[in-house]
């Protein structure tokens, strides 16, 4: 691995400590996490995919569009509308005015709202998307 891939930050010493002991069981060396490095990119990992998960959340879907909540947007997050596009077959933001930003991305991850779409032509510009 490249140095310039990494970053140093500080752990608080009882923090380490406590990371060091858990790294010894069984349980974390059957994950394959054998030092502290490895521990906090998993953990931090972990966390983000949490977060991110509780960013957005799927309200609505209708027959020509698709209503997402983003609790980044404003103080207590706002309802983002994804408008489907028949004659292009794509999916346009309201909120961001563009057919590839991420609420349109969270629309192809939903398993449902994929599912109508795919029946209706679309198809996701996402090879990550639900299948």
């Amino acid at each position: 691995m490249v140095k310039a891939d990494w970053r140093t930050v500080n752990v608080k010493k009882s923090l380490l400590e406590q990371i060091e002991r858990i790294i010894n069981s069984d349980e974390v060396q059957k994950e394959g996490i054998t030092n502290t490095s490895q521990f906090i990119d998993s953990a931090l990992k972990e966390k983000l995919e949490e977060l991110e998960q509780k960013r957005f959340s799927h309200q609505n879907t209708y027959e020509n569009k698709v209503r997402i909540l983003d609790n980044k947007i404003g103080k207590m997050g706002d309802i983002v509308t994804i408008f489907l596009k028949e004659e292009l077959k794509k999916g346009f933001c309201d909120y961001c005015e563009s057919e590839s930003c991420v609420h349109v991305k969270y629309m192809w991850e939903l398993e449902d709202v994929v599912k109508i779409l795919k029946k209706r032509g679309f198809q996701s510009p996402y090879v990550e998307s639900v299948k």
